[in-house]
């Protein structure tokens, strides 16, 4: 196996991993390639986003044989629970196909790639087995101790429960309604034939044009452009993974939010897309409202108990 190294800066790291040429010559068509990309947040931020929406936009999915693909298929075998995963599958041109295996957390973000040619076969080639298997990620073990498996910590029963809901109230959710038909009005889409990925990218790409422009938003621009675009986010998550719209009370902040029906993670969406507007001239300013639609519509989420209410996004 041949292995490549690459550090672009200090926190984006490129590491290559190629069958063994002399022993692939006899079956070069099962020959595999591993890319590892590493960032480093939140240094690696902006590089991160611009390498995971340029694979995720052109994901195509294969069959793996008879099989169907599953996330789990070359997912990496001991995880900390503090990453998100995400899979999906793509094709490469004339160079063959890639399962794409995605984790993140707060501080670091990896791109696991398995590239191989066309007819090759994933399940039974053998870097792709052993990179599956003994490549980890998260804090290094000490050499002297064997690495133990990550598990959930668990919670006192105090913290099980650290905030309340209600559903919205008929003025509250015409105020929704009314906001969402602005959004549709202002990225000019049709609620008859816009479903929640055109929905989103159309969202995204509006945030990006607002973070490009060389003028400021006034306050009462960026708080109708929070409340529109954020009711409107807001609804395509509950119509895609069926989280539902409530009025949230968590350590005594109140906000509306879209939580899944456990309450164990919400999302409140006016003030996440304010947050992305607000994010014009900074150094962190990275558009995240797609990838964070990717990653709940993928349910990487980290465990937690039902009614926990941890914030996302």
């Amino acid at each position: 196996m041949s292995v490549h190294h690459e550090a672009l800066d200090k926190a984006v790291h490129h590491i290559s991993l190629r069958s063994d040429m002399f022993t692939a010559r006899f079956g070069r068509i099962n020959e595999g390639v591993v890319r590892i990309y590493l960032y480093l947040l939140p240094g690696g931020q902006a590089a991160f986003d611009n390498e995971f929406n340029f694979w995720f936009r052109r994901k195509r999915g294969f069959k793996l044989g008879a099989r169907k693909f599953e996330p789990a298929i070359l997912a990496l075998s001991d995880v900390p629970p503090e990453y998100k995963h995400i899979a999906f599958q793509g094709f490469e041109g004339r160079e063959g196909r890639t399962i794409y295996h995605v984790y993140r957390s707060t501080q670091e973000a990896v791109i696991l790639e398995y590239s191989l040619r066309w007819g090759g076969n994933f399940l039974r080639n053998r870097l792709f087995r052993f990179i599956a298997q003994n490549v980890k990620i998260g804090p290094v073990q000490p050499p002297e101790r064997a690495a133990a498996k990550y598990r959930a910590p668990k919670m006192a029963r105090s913290e099980r429960n650290r905030g309340s809901d209600r559903p919205l109230t008929a003025t509250e959710q015409q105020e929704v309604t009314d906001a969402i038909s602005r959004a549709y009005a202002l990225l000019k889409l049709n609620p008859a034939d816009a479903d929640s990925v055109r929905v989103q990218d159309a969202i995204y790409e509006f945030i990006n044009s607002v973070l490009e422009r060389k003028e400021r938003l006034s306050r009462d621009e960026l708080m109708e452009l929070s409340v529109t675009l954020g009711s409107l986010w807001g609804q395509t998550v509950c119509d895609a993974i069926g989280w539902q719209w409530c009025y949230a009370t968590v350590e005594g902040d109140g906000l509306f939010a879209v939580a899944r029906p456990n309450r164990s993670h919400y999302v409140p969406p006016l003030r996440f897309i304010h947050k992305q507007l607000k994010k014009r001239g900074a150094p962190e300013a990275v558009n995240t409202s797609l990838l964070t639609f990717n990653l709940l519509k993928a349910g990487s989420l980290s465990p937690a108990a039902p009614k926990y209410y941890i914030e996302l996004g």
